[in-house]
């Protein structure tokens, strides 16, 4: 039996782009074991685009620093934010996505992001993205490698865990061949199939362009849930 499984960080408010690949696989692991750097530039876990102003612009989450380390696990990054850069974060959405078809609707993902009691990063990325997931009717199962005893770095431990869950076909990113050796999954049985994902254009309320790359809560926003969900399957 066929079983196609993708692996991706736990990414904050990620785009549609994640969400068409989770749509695609039978299996959706979130690689939250890993060490990565907070402070990158390339690092979606604390940070994503938005339309602000009619323009893209960067929203993130501050994580509680140290100092002596810089590269952590992801699952022990925890988000540090007073009461007045939550407020700021929540205001910044909200005046700016007020006037959005679907505001109404998706809003209270913002708010349950930041009242929950959580602190730790990728527990709160996975909450957001696995209820996204439930109102757009994505029934990928999902599991977490911290939990399955993963072993080995880089590719081998890639196969290492697409081994534990069954996987015959391996689901990456269009990214992933500038890295990847695909010749060692194809020997250990495991075909690699590339998500080639394309922005597909919808409108955008207050953008008289199509802006691409930001995350799902825009396209929530302007589509709601079954119409995002639409678009995804669209061909």
């Amino acid at each position: 039996m066929s079983k196609i499984v993708t692996i991706h960080q736990p990414d904050f408010m990620p785009w549609l782009g994640l969400f068409d690949k989770i749509n695609n696989a039978d299996t959706f692991i979130i690689l939250d074991h890993v060490s990565n750097n907070p402070k990158s530039a390339e690092f979606w876990c604390r940070r994503v685009k938005m339309l602000i102003g009619g323009k893209e612009h960067w929203m993130s989450v501050n994580l509680k620093k140290d100092e002596k380390e810089v590269f952590i696990p992801i699952n022990k990054m925890e988000i540090y934010m007073d009461e007045h850069s939550i407020r700021k974060f929540k205001q910044s959405v909200e005046l700016n996505y007020k006037k959005a078809p679907f505001f109404k609707d998706v809003f209270y993902l913002i708010e349950n992001y930041f009242s929950s009691p959580l602190v730790d990063l990728c527990q709160k990325n996975t909450q957001f993205i696995k209820e996204v997931m439930t109102k757009m009717d994505i029934a990928t199962e999902v599991v977490v490698s911290s939990q399955m005893q993963p072993q080995f770095t880089s590719n081998e431990m890639l196969i290492d865990l697409l081994k534990k869950v069954n996987a015959s076909t391996y689901l990456c990113g269009a990214g992933a061949g500038e890295y990847q050796k695909d010749e060692l999954f194809v020997a250990q049985g495991i075909a690699v199939k590339y998500n080639s994902y394309v922005p597909k254009a919808y409108p955008q309320f207050n953008s008289p362009d199509f802006v691409k790359g930001l995350s799902i809560i825009d396209v929530l926003m302007n589509l709601g849930f079954k119409a995002s969900k639409d678009l995804l399957n669209k061909k």
